[in-house]
């Protein structure tokens, strides 16, 4: 009796602890898959934001062009009368320009209707519910500057977000242009099209697609602009529909439902059929949607029930076998720990962006302590590989050391600081958060670091080639541009600027193809650069078209210059066994007698080269 009652104990106290550690194990799973999407939201942020960091260079530099080509354009439209402007020279102005499209905007009341296009289906289309679109167009119109905080913006100038066309598929760039004496605003836009190989590599959809394939019960992330969002399923009408709504990942379990849970700006778990979704809120206006699929936790909890019953079977059986399947649950929960360590190393090992370095700094007593590095890279960082609770003054590498002295009044006022480090011939791009206690003291510093060398100097080429002529290597119209602005900020030197055309060079491209053509721009350009001195600057804007700036201290020094360039073309050219015989017009325009503002200096000695073609051709006139 003693010995059955003694039984039924053992037993009870068994079920108690198999259903106390069951519920430990559903929590366990649960804390793990939380921490995990967190983790999961930490890389996706940090890809992101490499992704636009890289894309922001790219569409500054875009931008500019834009603006460049768009001021050359208005000096073209802007010699004939608004009622002059037809398709027809629109149409021509889109293709010398290598434009998607250009269209006339004029103002109405307190909005503006595209009268004039070389897209049909743009006509008509007015503008007075194109949200902050249209409060742009209207400051650029009545003050020359656009102040939105959105897109680009210079004087006379603004170009938007890439968005979504109202008329066409695709994704599109717009800028605009107006000016004082101009009673319009000139659009142009191009198809956008980022799609070098380092924007595809860095692209944030590619880590996505990672995770996705890797982590079971992950359905499918999506990354959303809740503002686009809003618009589009929102009751806000004031807001343009063309701006991108969904910027990362796939759509394929959204719906317009879940605006409720969009807009309650806070991270919930809501539970839909088959499916659970998780809203998280991040920077920006972001959102990461994660949807999960219900198998994976349904399962788990039915294998456990299982194991449950197993166990209290196996009791009625054999009692000792109960301290194995302890042993067993245990076991699985830790090969379940493994398989995820072996999931986030996979993720690291197939996305190159990821940082090489991981480390906390612990804030004690005012002083900071490394209390954890780990990476690849971590040898370069320390002084020793004993750095644990060490002063950052004892153990980091001096010049890491150093940068943490430079923005430390921000950490201490929590700021999130972000720095290039250079460490044996590598660029490191650190990102370090402060973390807070409850009462909002700073107490440790976390921070992330990845090798950006290759991304640097693939910044610093592709800021070269902004600034070059592809085939001469001379500097191009944005460099020259750029430069003639400073010069006549300065206004303490006199100046020339002269336009040179090459007459007869569109024959060369027809008869001998454009092969030729080049190596006669690099020859010329050779030539030229040998005879010209070091108070002058020499760019090729574009075609056959090159400009010079000349210092100078009489009109007589520019005359020279000009006659030495002409003389270039006494003799033929011969270019791979091709003779060529050719002339160059030269017009001039001098600072500041003609004008001290640099477009229009660029222009009249513009106008005074297409003097020179009309009266024939191979010479030089003064505007």
């Amino acid at each position: 009796m003693k010995t059955k009652k003694s039984f039924i104990i053992m037993f009870i106290f068994t079920v108690i602890i198999i259903i106390i550690q069951s519920s430990k194990i559903n929590t366990a799973i649960q804390e793990r898959q939380d921490k995990e999407l967190k983790n999961y939201s930490t890389i996706i942020n940090f890809s992101i934001k490499n992704s636009l960091d890289t894309i922001s260079l790219l569409e500054y530099l875009f931008d500019r062009n834009m603006k460049y080509e768009a001021e050359k354009i208005y000096s073209e439209l802007n010699k004939i009368s608004y009622e002059e402007i037809d398709s027809e020279i629109l149409e021509s102005i889109k293709n010398r320009y290598r434009l998607t499209g250009i269209s006339i905007l004029s103002k109405t009341d307190n909005y503006f209707t595209i009268f004039k296009s070389t897209s049909k289906k743009e006509l008509g289309l007015k503008t007075e519910n194109w949200g902050y679109w249209n409060d742009a167009f209207n400051k650029l119109y009545n003050n020359y500057y656009v102040d939105i905080g959105k897109g680009y913006s210079e004087k006379y100038y603004w170009s938007g977000p890439v968005s979504r066309s109202y008329t066409e598929e695709g994704i599109y760039k717009y800028s605009y242009y107006k000016r004082e004496d101009i009673d319009y605003i000139i659009n142009i836009f191009v198809e956008q099209d980022f799609g070098s190989d380092l924007i595809k590599k860095i692209n944030p959809d590619n880590i996505i697609d990672i995770i996705t394939s890797q982590v079971e019960y992950i359905n499918e992330i999506s990354v959303i602009d809740t503002v686009s969002w809003n618009a589009v399923y929102g009751s806000n009408e004031n807001i343009y529909k063309g701006d991108l709504l969904v910027l990362y990942g796939s759509t394929k379990y959204l719906n317009s439902e879940d605006t409720q849970y969009i807009n309650k700006n806070s991270e919930i778990y809501v539970k839909q059929g088959k499916i659970t979704k998780l809203f998280v809120p991040q920077e920006n206006g972001r959102m990461i949607i994660y949807t999960l699929e219900n198998k994976f936790i349904d399962n788990t909890r039915i294998s456990l029930f299982v194991d449950f019953m197993i166990i209290i079977v196996s009791l009625f059986i054999l009692i000792n076998i109960i301290f194995y399947v302890f042993l067993r649950r245990y076991r699985n929960i830790n090969n379940l720990q493994k398989e995820k360590i072996d999931n986030a190393e996979k993720i690291k090992n197939n996305f190159f962006i990821l940082p090489n370095v991981v480390y906390t700094l612990s804030l004690i007593e005012g002083d900071f302590f490394v209390d954890f590095f780990e990476g690849h890279s971590t040898q370069e960082f320390l002084n020793d590989e004993d750095y644990k609770m060490k002063k950052i003054s004892e153990i980091l590498n001096e010049n890491l050391y150093k940068k943490f002295l430079e923005y430390e009044n921000e950490i201490f006022e929590g700021n999130i600081i972000n720095f290039d480090l250079e460490l044996n011939s590598k660029i490191y791009y650190n990102t370090c958060k402060p973390e807070k206690d409850k009462n909002g003291m700073i107490i440790s510093v976390k921070c992330f670091a990845t090798d950006v060398t290759k991304q640097r100097k693939t910044e610093k080429e592709k800021e070269y080639m902004a600034y070059h002529d592809y085939l001469t290597n001379l500097p191009n119209r944005r460099y020259f541009t750029e430069y003639l602005d400073k010069i006549i900020k300065n206004k303490n030197k006199k100046f020339a600027v002269m336009y040179l055309d090459i007459d007869g060079f569109k024959n060369v491209n027809d008869t001998a193809g454009h092969d030729i053509g080049d190596e006669l721009l690099k020859t010329f350009s050779e030539i030229l650069t040998d005879i010209i001195d070091e108070n002058t600057f020499i760019a090729r804007m574009g075609g056959d078209e090159f400009a010079l700036l000349k210092e100078f201290e009489t009109k007589n020094d520019i005359e020279e210059t000009a006659k030495k360039i002409l003389s270039l073309f006494l003799k033929d050219f011969n270019i791979k066994g091709n003779i060529f015989t050719l002339s160059i017009s030269i017009g001039i325009s001098i600072f500041p007698e003609d004008s001290e503002n640099y477009i229009e200096l660029m222009k009249n000695a513009d106008i005074a080269m297409y003097r020179v073609k009309n009266r024939g051709k191979n010479g030089y006139l003064f505007y």
